[in-house]
Formats: structure tokens, C-alpha cells, sequence
């Protein structure tokens, strides 16, 4: 009897250290892939004229759609909250955008990306 616990204990512990190895879920992916999305914004944002509001709207729409993705798709409830509420700016701001008014986008260009590092580290 001794050794079926010392063995199903082994097992606890070895599933317990596999859980720990490989990140207790998707965090990582979810972060790698919003940095990633946060480049692809800003190579958007380098190319796009400053008085097309459009094409402005267009790829923070686009930014915003992939945030509120990626939220879906993250288990971390802390990242989860943080980039819906990041997605939800990006929206903001993509109106705003489309209307030529480009503070609501400074504004989540200025404190998005680091209140998502924060939620990623």
C-alpha cells in the first residue's frame, strides 16, 4: 500500500512540476502574439499619411479586433481583463482616428503598451 502512494504521490508531484515547466497555460503564447500584434501596429502606423483618417481608423480597428482575440484566447484572467480593456481603447481610438481626431490615439499609443507589459511580466 505504502509504495501505490509513494507512486501516485510521484505522479502529483511530476504532473505538479510539468505544470510549472510549461507555464500553467497560454500566457506566454497570448503575450508573445500581443507584442507581436503591437509591432504590426506600429509598422502601420509609421506607413500610414497623417491625413488619410481612414486608413488610420482601418488599422487600429484591425489592432483592436486582434487585442479583443487574443483576450478570448488567453486563461490568465489578469491578461484577459488587460487587453479587453486595451482592445476597448483601441476602439476608441480608431474612432477617433476616423474622425481626425488623433488624441484618444496618442493617448493609447502612450499608455496601452506598458499596462500590457505589466500584465505579460
Amino acid at each position: 500500500m505504502f509504495r501505490e502512494l509513494r507512486g501516485c504521490s510521484a505522479m502529483v508531484c511530476g504532473v505538479a512540476v510539468l505544470a510549472l515547466l510549461s507555464g500553467c497555460g497560454n500566457r506566454t503564447e497570448v503575450c508573445d502574439e500581443t507584442r507581436a500584434a503591437f509591432e504590426g501596429l506600429a509598422a502601420q502606423v509609421r506607413t500610414a499619411p497623417a491625413t488619410d483618417a481612414a486608413r488610420w481608423k482601418q488599422a487600429v480597428g484591425g489592432f483592436a479586433a486582434r487585442l479583443d482575440s487574443l483576450a478570448k484566447k488567453s486563461d490568465d484572467a489578469k491578461l484577459k481583463k488587460t487587453l479587453e480593456q486595451a482592445a476597448a481603447a483601441a476602439r476608441g481610438a480608431a474612432t477617433g482616428a476616423g474622425k481626425g481626431d488623433m488624441a484618444p490615439l496618442q493617448r493609447f499609443l502612450a499608455e496601452q503598451p506598458s499596462r500590457v507589459g505589466a500584465a505579460c511580466s
